[in-house]
């Protein structure tokens, strides 16, 4: 897991679409279709997901926890539930 991950309870679309490498709208998306739950930041748009949500969603959806592609790295994977 990213150090960020291990210290939080919560994380933000960016760095869902880090740790499943999917781009940031992919991310958006599953939050959208409600595939991955969500919550906005009070008096903004800003979406938030609890740590726990998370990681019950990459082991559904078969997302390795332990493969991270480093910073800035293109997304790799897409994923259909």
């Amino acid at each position: 897991f990213e150090q960020w991950l291990v210290n939080r309870d919560v994380c933000g679309t960016g760095q869902v679409a880090r740790m499943c490498q999917v781009s940031r709208s992919e991310a958006i998306r599953w939050i959208d279709h409600g595939l991955l739950p969500s919550f906005l930041v009070p008096g903004s748009s800003h979406r938030r997901v609890l740590k726990k949500d998370l990681v019950e969603f990459m082991v559904t959806c078969g997302i390795p926890m332990d493969v991270l592609g480093p910073t800035g790295a293109k997304p790799k994977r897409k994923v259909r539930r």
